[in-house]
């Protein structure tokens, strides 16, 4: 085993389970992990999509962030999709899991597998190759056939002359050299621009080549590799004659215009398009694979960094139940269990923990589906799809209000409740209409939250109105957090309790802070006259 090697493998070896430290200047940016996902979207059904509103509110690029120890572009662009999608499919979730035990228990096989994709590198123009496969049809080089003459018709006419000894004959040979030079050099210039995005799925195929004895065989995969492994090995020798060519001695640019003069480049890259066209689905096949691989590890990686998780039991129907729960990406967080049959209503004063409560709940419901990782001791959850209408903000560019903007996020949630036969929803709301007064809010409230009650969803609203979670008592189910009020502080303990908590701490909290006497006066006056 070579040095370099040697010392990655120790590097790889004691980042496992790790937090993973925050990644230095990077070649590639967040738009180009997003190419994958932004071409796949409109595939993912309505009932399986984290749309963007939900992936903003529960903070998944953090998430994703976190758990990216990601050795490959494959696993990036993977991930981010699939951070987007709550398959219904259990058996996706059940293979990762069975990924990620195999990679946690054979350390040496995860080493083996992390250092191949090393190899296939997160190289930015790698990212791109999804954009590069839907313009196949336009990389092809137009001019192919006259660069299957012109190998042919110059050794022909070179015999023609040594044998006629005819100046005129040549004279056509030193010609037809020029026109062979030119014809590569400008051809050239074209098909390098796509080489790089076609290394990249040459890369990704040898890839899978390498890891498949790995891992047990799965449908189709073994016949991508018999279709797709030509292919790369012929764009492997496109690259090595590229390398050669740009080493820069004499001997490196002799051996690049001899064979460019008899059009092997574009001969050779023809015939690799072609392949590719015909075995795209192949393609597709492996190129999960190598994500999915890179990804279970990264996954095997987060798990075993939290403080706690579990493999949830996943089941159709039923309640949603979670022993010791936190969020995820707290490292020293506090936990709360629960069992949820119907929806609730959450209040609590100010910083008291209901907004990270829920948020909590939405991301376990959404990595245990997806990822089957949660963060608690036991979690039981019945099969749900996502959406949240929580960090609402407005935007000043489109001229749009808190208001607009908040009943547009609700507005979408109650379409997608609505779908016939739909998947059940878990709705995650963080102070419902906010963003109003107080006697249309209360009544607009209660009746998007009838309309709710009526649905196959689950919701869990989070609210400050102590009038909305009484008139919804019984219909809701009511739970909250609270806080102990001192002289000079106040203490959270971020547990969940039973029903409505009808303290106000604001008032409290502008005192701690600091603010003068005479707005802290003024504020506890005008509430005892409200």
């Amino acid at each position: 085993m070579r040095g370099r090697e040697r010392r990655l493998r120790e590097q790889l070896r004691s980042e496992f389970g790790k937090i993973p430290a925050e990644q230095g200047f990077l070649w590639r940016t967040q738009e180009d992990v997003e190419r994958y996902y932004r071409k796949n979207r409109d595939t993912i059904p309505a009932n399986e999509a984290v749309d963007e509103v939900t992936w903003s509110d529960l903070s998944l690029q953090q998430l994703y962030d976190r758990i990216n120890t990601l050795q490959s572009f494959a696993g990036e662009q993977l991930l981010y999709q699939e951070l987007h999608r709550i398959p219904q499919n259990r058996g996706e979730t059940e293979r990762r899991q069975a990924y990620m035990d195999f990679f946690e228990k054979e350390e040496e096989r995860r080493l083996d597998a992390q250092v191949c994709l090393w190899r296939l590198s997160k190289k930015k123009e790698y990212y791109g190759v999804a954009d590069y496969i839907d313009l196949l049809p336009q990389q092809r080089i137009p001019f192919i056939k006259l660069c299957r003459v012109l190998p042919i018709t110059l050794p022909l006419l070179f015999v023609a002359a040594v044998v006629t000894q005819l100046p005129l004959l040549f004279s056509c040979v030193i010609w037809h050299l020029i026109l062979n030079v030119v014809v590569y050099t400008i051809g050239k210039n074209r098909y390098e621009a796509f080489l790089d995005a076609l290394y990249g799925i040459a890369g990704t195929v040898q890839a899978a080549h390498k890891l498949d004895p790995m891992l047990p065989a799965e449908e189709g995969r073994r016949e991508a590799l018999a279709h797709l492994w030509p292919v790369a090995k012929k764009a492997s020798a496109m690259l090595w004659k590229k390398q050669l060519g740009a080493s820069g001695d004499i001997f490196g640019i002799i051996t690049d215009y001899t064979w460019g003069i008899f059009m092997w480049d574009f001969i050779t890259y023809d015939k690799v398009m072609k392949g590719l066209e015909q075995h795209l689905p192949e393609y597709e096949v492996l190129f999960r694979f190598v994500g999915e691989v890179d990804l279970c590890i990264a996954l095997a990686s987060f798990r075993a960094s939290l403080p706690l998780w579990c493999r949830p039991q996943l089941v159709r129907e039923g309640e949603l139940s979670m022993e010791d729960m936190y969020h995820p990406l707290l490292t020293e967080p506090v936990t709360n269990s629960f069992s949820m049959g119907k929806n609730w209503i959450l209040t609590g004063s100010n910083a008291t923990g209901k907004s990270t409560f829920l948020k909590g709940v939405a991301v376990n419901v959404l990595l245990g589906q997806s990822m089957g990782i949660c963060g608690a001791r036991q979690a039981v959850i019945p099969d749900l799809a996502v959406v949240t209408s929580m960090a609402v903000r407005d935007d000043i560019l489109s001229g749009e209000s808190y208001y607009m903007k908040e009943i547009r996020y609700l507005e979408r949630m109650i379409r997608l409740v609505s779908l016939p036969g739909g998947r059940r929803v878990f709705c995650g709301i963080d102070e419902i209409l906010k963003g109003t007064n107080t006697a249309e809010r209360v009544a607009a409230s209660i009746a998007i939250l009838h309309f709710l009650q009526q649905q196959n969803c689950l919701a869990m609203v989070a609210t400050h109105d102590i009038e909305l979670a009484r008139r919804m008592d019984g219909p809701y189910e009511n739970r909250s957090f609270g806080e102990q009020l001192g002289e000079t502080d106040v203490v959270f303990d971020y547990q969940l309790r039973e029903g409505i908590n009808c303290s106000r701490n604001a008032i409290r909290l502008l005192s701690i802070i600091g603010f003068p006497e005479e707005i802290l006066a003024e504020a506890q006056k005008n509430l005892q006259n409200h």
